[in-house]
């Protein structure tokens, strides 16, 4: 092979590789952020039904399992880390999807 063949092959395998390095790039950020809104989820669920975090810790789940009992005297106690959940959930997911547009310039 000569060393014109070569250099222009090599050429070819570098843009590929830079092509499938950025398809790649993208598609990491965004099972990141999934992961990172899954794992959140499970935890406040586990968390709720009394098996996660231990009591002197404080976590989202155990704080609207705490709250449940007081619903209808106080439903801030429950409300307040619903929300709370539910917004960094939806910002993990937004930071997740912006990552995503900026990494990937095939996108739109």
């Amino acid at each position: 092979m000569s060393r014109v063949r070569r250099i222009l092959r090599l050429a070819a395998l570098s843009i590929g590789g830079l092509l499938l390095a950025v398809i790649i790039a993208g598609v990491i950020v965004v099972q990141a952020a999934y992961s990172i809104s899954f794992g959140m989820i499970i935890e406040s669920g586990i968390s709720f039904l009394g098996l996660g975090v231990q009591p002197p810790e404080a976590s989202l789940g155990s704080l609207l399992h705490d709250g449940r009992v007081y619903l209808s005297v106080a439903p801030w106690l429950v409300f307040v880390p619903g929300i709370v959940l539910a917004i960094t959930i939806l910002s993990v997911n937004l930071v997740g999807d912006g990552l995503r547009r900026t990494i990937d310039p095939l996108i739109e």
